[in-house]
């Protein structure tokens, strides 16, 4: 939780922790304390060489392309966060497994009510 400090005349202000002061510190592998080349390229060098074959080749872009792009990524971020929503819920289940004992006691109280149900 961010600390509020007030100061006179002036609007609250929030001060977070620091957290990473780089781009790239968060690139690291999780495993080690190299920057994964794999994300370099994918968060840095291919949008720049995209942007530079754009540039170079005078590419245009009209305005519908800007706002159906704008649609299409909101779609898509919204069926990403549903997919997180989902896969978070099936994380909070209790998936314990029934041992021998719960499984044993569990089939012969059904077989004495299918008995007792069928007289």
């Amino acid at each position: 939780m961010p600390a509020v400090e007030q100061y006179p005349m002036s609007p609250t202000v929030l001060r977070f922790p620091p957290t990473e002061t780089s781009a790239l510190a968060t690139l690291r592998n999780v495993g080690s304390s190299r920057v994964s080349l794999v994300d370099l390229a994918t968060f840095f060098l291919a949008p720049a060489l995209v942007s530079f074959f754009i540039a170079r080749n005078g590419i245009q872009i009209d305005r519908d392309s800007y706002s159906t792009s704008i649609s299409v990524f909101a779609i898509f971020a919204a069926f990403l966060f549903s997919v997180e929503v989902a896969i978070f819920g099936i994380l909070q289940r209790d998936w314990r497994q029934d041992d021998d004992n719960n499984i044993d006691k569990l089939i012969k109280e059904r077989l004495s009510f299918s008995q007792n149900a069928a007289c």
